[in-house]
């Protein structure tokens, strides 16, 4: 069976919900008012597709999540397509600008475009303000390079700005209760953060 034909109906449900967290398949029977057997059988084919791993928490109970993120893209013209794309977290938030409608979404994609191998080397990213202009948090390592040369990007006829912060100065900053740095995380939103560094940051400092 082709995957595409696999996430319909009550298994897209599934793969939405273990989209936002990990869940048992008693989680899942509940949520989808359903029974566990139903489940398991969903579950078994999303497993043989690759789209869902099981894992054990604590040695006990079996939670489902993600095998990774995946565009099933359906292309029609005069060559129709259909197609199954691994992403990897960069295309991912690549793909979610192209389906985002908001204007800000089609200047963030065009950045992402042109300064690929700067977002490379990024930790972790977001945007803090909705505006005239779109401002985004940076972590990175060295932000020297960042605040020389990338402070202001235009796109367009658009301008984005970026603040770019060290994890530990950031950390720092909102220890001490600076209103720049406690301002600026009231207002991310997280959009790049392969290695969690911002929602921990989120999670301690909220």
């Amino acid at each position: 069976m082709d995957t595409q034909d696999i996430v319909t109906g009550i298994r897209f449900d599934i793969l939405k919900l273990i989209g936002e967290q990990p869940r048992t398949g008693a989680d899942l029977a509940r949520a989808l008012s359903t029974s566990a057997a139903n489940i398991s059988q969903h579950l078994k084919l999303l497993e043989l597709a690759g789209l869902v791993v099981k894992e054990r928490v604590n040695g006990k109970s079996s939670h489902y999540k993600l095998n990774q993120d995946t565009a099933l893209i359906t292309f029609l013209s005069d060559d129709s397509k259909r197609e199954t794309l691994a992403l990897d977290t960069l295309g991912s938030l690549e793909f979610k600008f192209f389906l985002d409608k908001r204007p800000r979404a089609k200047y963030l994609r065009k950045f992402m475009n042109i300064y690929e191998e700067l977002i490379k080397g990024f930790l972790a990213f977001g945007t803090i303000k909705e505006g005239e202009d779109i401002q985004l948090l940076v972590l990175a390592e060295d932000v020297k390079p960042l605040r020389k040369e990338y402070a202001n990007i235009t796109i367009g006829d658009k301008k984005i700005i970026i603040w770019s912060h060290t994890p530990d100065e950031f950390k720092e900053g909102l220890t001490r209760k600076e209103h720049y740095f406690v301002d600026m995380l009231k207002h991310l939103t997280i959009l790049y953060d392969p290695k969690h560094i911002l929602s921990a940051i989120k999670e301690e400092y909220k």
